[in-house]
């Protein structure tokens, strides 16, 4: 058994990136819980990432218009576009890095952002 933090990446830049739930392992979090998280019917997007790591979106992210998630994409070193909320699972040792990660992402988005604004 692993313990196991499954980290809500926010498609909506203004929101940070927070941990949705920690357990013992990776089945350590209900379906509901996924659902909730991510508004909807989840899906596990395919990624770069170790076996120990999943990235879940809505199955219906697209049809549904969601925002593009370019944390998530970031996060997961995705060759797609990922839409709406996103839940990252991670061992919990792992944790701490992502979540300093998504910071770091996070503060430079804002900025560019802040920037084409002003322009």
């Amino acid at each position: 058994m692993t313990d196991t933090t499954w980290l809500l990446i926010p498609a909506d830049i203004d929101r940070d990136v927070s941990i949705l739930h920690e357990g013992k392992d990776a089945d350590d979090i209900t379906l509901k819980q996924l659902q909730t998280a991510v508004g909807g019917l989840i899906e596990y997007a395919h990624h770069e990432l170790n076996r120990n790591s999943e990235i879940i979106v809505n199955e219906e992210g697209l049809m549904m218009g969601l925002l593009p998630n370019v944390r998530a994409v970031v996060a997961s070193c995705i060759q797609q576009m990922l839409v709406g909320d996103a839940v990252l699972q991670v061992p919990k040792t792992d944790a701490p890095a992502h979540l300093r990660a998504m910071g770091e992402i996070t503060a430079f988005v804002r900025k560019e952002l802040q920037q084409m604004e002003e322009e």
